[in-house]
């Protein structure tokens, strides 16, 4: 966390890389996935987010970074200017992750856009 907090992304990334290559089916391995997709997020390079947070969904549905993931997923597309996708995300943060700080999140973003 370090790294990422020092703004040295691909640092961050090939760190949580690692700890995923070796201790991949740890507790840690959503936390790491999560992380992965917001250095490629702090550097613009938004579909390498959307790829890093979709497997956050994919293989940790139910962990409490998924909803935080589909929430960046949803808001990586808004900035890619694709509303529409975006808005059909949002709406399923709440549906599917109700009462998590992202449905409430997503409930602003639709009022708002």
């Amino acid at each position: 966390m370090e790294a990422y907090l020092a703004r040295r992304y691909a640092a961050a990334r090939t760190t949580w890389k690692h700890l995923l290559a070796r201790y991949g089916a740890s507790s840690l391995a959503p936390n790491a996935r999560y992380w992965i997709g917001e250095t490629w997020y702090a550097q613009g390079r938004l579909m390498q987010a959307i790829w890093a947070w979709e497997e956050v969904l994919r293989l940790h549905p139910r962990h409490a970074k998924a909803s935080d993931a589909l929430f960046k997923i949803a808001l990586s597309w808004h900035r890619m200017g694709k509303t529409q996708a975006a808005r059909a995300l949002w709406r399923r943060v709440m549906a599917e992750y109700p009462g998590t700080s992202a449905a409430q999140l997503a409930r602003q973003r639709l009022a708002g856009s």
